[in-house]
């Protein structure tokens, strides 16, 4: 089940920019404009902090899509951590541009119109 993040600028700041959440994968539809990044814990900036709410691994899923640009090495055997993932509002209406800064140093970037949070059972 699919939560509708109507906010989410606010989301992800209130989760940290998902900092230290570790990528498990990375999934875009052509088809369907859909860009979904899949997460081992979405919480995971406040490991070891009273504000801790548990271990939850998820999938955010950025619909309506475009403008894409990754720079990802495929080929690096270190984890894929997000260092900080940042949302503003674009020049369009209804829009959002999307910043994902990784270590050891890959970025992924595009629009998007609506975001989804998808929990892992």
């Amino acid at each position: 089940m699919s939560q509708l993040l109507d906010q989410p600028i606010q989301f992800f700041q209130k989760h940290g920019g998902m900092h230290d959440a570790k990528i498990i994968s990375i999934t875009l539809d052509v088809q369907q404009r859909a860009l979904v990044i899949h997460m081992d814990d979405v919480n995971a900036n406040f490991l070891g902090l009273p504000e801790y709410d548990g271990k939850k691994e998820a999938a955010i899923i950025f619909t309506e899509v475009r403008n894409i640009a990754m720079d990802v090495d495929t080929k690096k055997e270190e984890i894929l951590r997000i260092y900080d993932l940042d949302v503003v509002k674009n020049t369009t209406p209804d829009a959002y541009q999307l910043t994902i800064n990784c270590t050891p140093g890959e970025r992924i970037r595009c629009d998007f119109e609506t975001a989804l949070l998808a929990e892992k059972k």
